[in-house]
């Protein structure tokens, strides 16, 4: 068994030598082999020959070329120089010395020449067996692959041979499609596409890739993808080699995206809001037919269009940052301004919010066109404050008259009682008291329903009031100072709102925030008018979108209501600040 073992490694290694790939040793192996062998060859040159007998180099010639064959040029280099020296040595005349002139210097450069080329032919034939082995193995792999079909048919398409991948994508066995050929399996639909192909394989040397089906022995279709090229065969004639993958899974993966895509792209076309998406540039890729409307663009207008080109109120460098942090991740809510395409405006309501999608960063962006919810807030927000101003008069000029009547009664009714002696003179003086109390505490409320029509429409006035009566009945420390660079030229209605936030910030800050010292800023330039309100309380936390309080709600919108920029975060010492800038007419 041993004996049999060495046999069949001998075997092996013969093979691989004249195969040309040589033996697997390790590299100072290689060099020891090509020393064994040279030295194999100086002992057969002894054997076989006597010393002087010339053809120092007949044994040395096998040794060379067995080294390049089997190990390798770099070991067979040394094989031609230890060749040549033995043979310089001991077989060339003078001998047992190194040093050859005349025949011998001649028959050593041939033999150095022969040895060389020798290790040159051998590289090119272990160099191009290698490759031919790895380019064997690859088709081999590919041949035994178990998901794609290989078959070699003749030009009338009979099938020659097919691995077992292509016979199960059939479903015949190997005696039944050797008895078929490709049109066989081919609906007859295909006919003109496999004639095409046909003609391109013979005019190109190759076909496909293209689609078509086969039909399996038991009558069901299965979707292929093919491709192929056209070989000689040893006897001359053509043959088709083809590969075949079946492509059922990607068809019905195809499919189901081609679906998913429909109705996502159907949602997006019939979303009631303007959905716009937008790639990395900013440039719109997909829109709405909402959105197309709402600008007044057909379709193909708004894709590739970037945001600075329909927005109104955002520049578009502060675009670009906001894209940039969306992209980033994360989902935005605010509110915009967007322009049509003939120039009018219309307010908008945007949520964004940044993903990506094969490595590219988008942003899907939903708008809605609130002018119609602004114009109706207005108008609850008008009528709110009309019906304050109503009420502020009512009470002054109703309530409060009726009560200055009372009080001067009670007055002169309790002067008559202690003018009598009589002993109702004080309660009735009590009277007069407690409805003098009423009264002012009537203006009070009068003037919180329409302070600015006590003060004839003067904003400083009404604010320095507001200041005073707060300190005066809270205690906090309230300051208020007025800057004036300028003309106050703002209409009625902005003065209200201004006066309406300064008055929250401060009931917040009092309420909330435990401040105890509050500083309200009127600064009015000739073109901006901003008011500030800063205190020293526990500072701003922004609340939830849930919160149930609407008053910073309410101090937004009259900020848009005016056209103004409204801002309220931490102060620079602590604190909150409120913030309010609002352009004044021309």
């Amino acid at each position: 068994m041993a004996f049999a073992k060495d046999d069949l490694k001998l075997r092996e290694l013969l093979s691989r030598a004249l195969r040309g790939e040589g033996i697997p040793v390790a590299g100072w192996m290689r060099y020891l082999l090509a020393v064994i062998l040279v030295g194999i060859g100086l002992a057969a040159r002894f054997l076989l020959l006597p010393v002087d007998a010339g053809l120092g180099f007949i044994t040395f010639y096998p040794a060379v070329i067995a080294v390049a064959l089997l190990v390798g040029t770099g070991p067979a280099v040394l094989a031609i120089v230890l060749s040549a020296a033995c043979a310089d040595y001991f077989f060339l005349p003078p001998l047992a010395a190194f040093g050859v002139a005349g025949r011998q210097a001649l028959a050593v450069t041939i033999f150095g020449l022969t040895g060389t080329l020798t290790c040159l032919l051998s590289h090119q034939i272990r160099s191009a067996t290698r490759a031919l082995r790895e380019s064997e193995q690859r088709l081999r792999g590919l041949y035994e692959a178990p998901h794609i079909g290989i078959a070699l048919t003749d030009m009338n398409g009979r099938y020659i041979q097919f691995n077992d991948a292509f016979r199960k994508i059939c479903g015949y066995s190997d005696e039944e499609l050797k008895a078929l050929d490709y049109w066989a399996l081919t609906p007859d639909k295909y006919r003109q596409a496999e004639e095409q192909q046909l003609a391109a394989l013979l005019t190109t040397g190759h076909y496909g890739p293209y689609e078509k089906e086969y039909i399996r022995k038991d009558g069901h279709r299965v979707p292929l993808q093919l491709n192929g090229a056209l070989l000689k065969g040893p006897d001359g004639a053509n043959y088709i080699w083809s590969i075949v993958e079946d492509i059922t899974e990607r068809k019905a993966l195809e499919r189901q995206l081609a679906t998913e895509s429909a109705r996502n792209r159907l949602f997006l076309r019939t979303a009631s809001d303007g959905v716009h998406i937008l790639n990395c540039q900013g440039r719109i890729v997909e829109a709405s037919d909402t959105f197309c409307m709402m600008l007044g663009y057909t379709r193909d207008e708004v894709i590739g269009m970037h945001p600075s080109q329909w927005d109104a109120r955002f520049p578009a460098d502060e675009t670009d940052r906001t894209l940039a942090n969306l992209m980033a991740g994360g989902m935005r809510r605010f509110e915009t301004l967007f322009r049509r395409k003939h120039g009018s405006t219309f307010e908008v309501e945007i949520l964004a919010d940044g993903f990506a999608l094969d490595n590219e960063a988008y942003v899907f962006c939903s708008a809605r066109d609130i002018t119609e919810q602004r114009r109706l807030e207005r108008a609850v927000l008008e009528a709110t404050d009309r019906e304050q101003r109503r009420l502020g008069h009512d009470l002054h000029d109703g309530l409060g008259q009726e009560l200055t009547g009372i009080s001067i009664l009670a007055s002169a009714a309790a002067a008559a009682e202690r003018k009598a002696a009589r002993p109702g003179a004080d309660a009735i003086a009590q009277i007069a008291e407690l409805t003098g109390h009423a009264i002012s505490s009537c203006r009070s409320i009068a003037r919180g329903l329409s302070p600015l029509g006590y003060t004839n429409g003067n904003l400083i006035e009404a604010l320095q009031e507001m200041v005073n009566v707060q300190r005066e009945t809270f205690g906090a420390d309230m300051r208020f100072e007025t800057i004036l660079g300028g003309e106050l030229k703002l209409p009625a209605d902005a003065c209200d709102h201004l006066y309406r936030i300064a008055q929250e910030s401060v009931t917040n800050a009092r309420r909330h925030a435990h401040a105890t010292l509050i500083q309200v800023t009127l600064d009015i330039s000739p073109s901006i008018v901003r008011l500030e309100i800063l205190d020293n309380g526990d500072g701003y936390v922004p609340p939830p979108a849930d919160a149930p309080g609407i008053g910073l709600r309410i101090m937004r919108y009259r900020a848009r209501m005016m056209g103004a920029q409204f801002s309220i975060g931490a102060g620079d010492h602590g604190g909150t600040a409120v913030a309010c800038e609002t352009p004044q007419p021309p």
